[in-house]
């Protein structure tokens, strides 16, 4: 289960001064182990590329100028990612809920017309956030809303995130003879901040204007609200099967849209907590970063002996308005 954008233990102890210790409990009570890791990049397409192809990305790209071209040749690597793969060849069903194709398995967004591609949503993203910024308050929240509209546009993504936990949990659900392997992309606590610590709404105009990105305060209540769901996914799982191996992790931490442009060691700074009936000290012994996670999970949980790939972060500039 991959929490976009959770932030990691001292990038919340220092940036927020909040100390997520509760929450790291429950999950050591619940048999989770903490995995010392580190992000590779700060911008999701690239991290999950390299996450899910244990390699970093290419280096066909201006790191100071991305284009779109850039993001859709990540999107394309995701599609053909080594991990999944690799589970289909040891005989997994492969269950895909995110928002990434994968060769033969649609992204979440593709399958449900309620939800746009999410590549074409970044493609479109400068035109539409113009006219939305520009006239989009009218007709979601203004004189002339439009309630079908004011559904879609402010809600989707808060939409998108409770199908994907309808999923995992109906996938748990479902007896089946074979193994899987579920990835899940919860864009939580990712911003948009749909809703506050107790989970009710926030008011439209802390949705839509962008600005709001930048809110520390949001962001952290967003998070004590993914926490809230993380942990009743965790009950839930632990009761279908108690014998899976359970992966939470984040693909990088908060991003500071109040300095975007440089670089910041805490957008690296992620979570990553394991359950794993093979509770072998070298498991958890290992500091890695993403790159190297699942070299790692089948190095110490399947048998294998994968060579690992250099630790290190890779400092990309993209232009958030167009591009996160």
């Amino acid at each position: 289960m991959l929490f976009d954008e959770y932030a990691g233990y001292k990038s919340l102890s220092d940036s927020f001064h909040y100390k997520n210790d509760s929450f790291y409990h429950f999950l050591q009570q619940q048999q989770f182990q903490l995995l010392p890791t580190f992000a590779n990049y700060d911008f999701t397409p690239f991290s999950m590329s390299s996450v899910l192809n244990m390699q970093y990305v290419p280096e066909n790209y201006n790191r100071e100028l991305l284009t779109q071209p850039d993001i859709q040749h990540r999107f394309g690597e995701i599609r053909n990612a080594q991990v999944p793969a690799i589970f289909k060849s040891m005989g997994y069903v492969i269950e895909n809920n995110s928002i990434f194709d994968i060769k033969g398995h649609p992204a979440l967004y593709q399958s449900n017309g309620l939800f746009p591609i999410h590549a074409a949503l970044l493609t479109n993203k400068i035109f539409h956030n113009r006219l939305m910024k520009n006239i989009g308050w009218w007709f979601v929240t203004g004189k002339y809303k439009l309630n079908f509209l004011r559904e879609y546009y402010l809600y989707r993504k808060d939409g998108y995130n409770r199908q994907v936990e309808k999923d995992v949990l109906q996938t748990a659900a479902t007896p089946t003879t074979k193994p899987r392997f579920c990835y899940a992309h919860f864009l939580l606590p990712h911003g948009q901040f749909y809703r506050d610590s107790s989970g009710a709404l926030n008011p439209p105009e802390k949705i839509l204007n962008l600005k709001y990105l930048a809110d520390k305060s949001l962001y952290l209540a967003y998070l004590k609200y993914t926490n809230n769901i993380i942990k009743g996914l965790v009950k839930k799982l632990n009761e279908k099967d108690p014998n899976a191996i359970v992966i939470i992790m984040s693909d990088h931490g908060f991003y500071d849209y109040d300095n975007p442009g440089d670089y910041d060691p805490y957008n690296y700074d992620n979570i990553c907590f394991v359950k794993a009936p093979n509770n072998n000290a070298a498991m958890y012994n290992a500091q890695l970063s993403n790159v190297n996670f699942f070299r790692h999970l089948f190095n110490n949980q399947f048998g294998q002996n994968l060579p690992y790939v250099k630790d290190s972060t890779v400092y990309v500039i993209e232009d958030p308005a167009v591009l996160r």
